[in-house]
């Protein structure tokens, strides 16, 4: 077995009045080495970052889209429809309304 030693914690127990140092090791089950190795965080972080930009261009390209409305040159002053009203009829038999 390879254990790695990670850090050693000065005078962390004190144990019947006599301070003892602490250490901290590290064993990979996965193949002995690290999981993550320093270019797959590089690549995870180019991937992410590209992702974040590609997020902003097109956050800012479809406000530029809203800023121009699409139809402006089809504009009507007058409408066929009229405008209906909304009434809620009520009937007295189960106490629900009805549209």
């Amino acid at each position: 077995m390879q254990f790695k030693l990670v850090r050693r914690l000065p005078m962390f127990y004190y144990i019947r009045g006599q301070h003892y140092d602490s250490y901290l090791f590290l064993y990979y089950v996965n193949g002995g080495r690290s999981p993550c190795s320093p270019l797959e965080i590089v690549t995870s972080f180019v991937v992410d970052f590209r992702a974040f930009i590609k997020m902003l261009v097109a956050k800012f390209w479809s406000n530029e889209e809203s800023c121009h409305p699409r139809w402006s040159r089809c504009k009507e002053s007058t409408t066929l429809l009229t405008p209906q009203s909304n009434k809620r009829i009520i009937s007295g038999d189960d106490g629900r309304c009805h549209v």
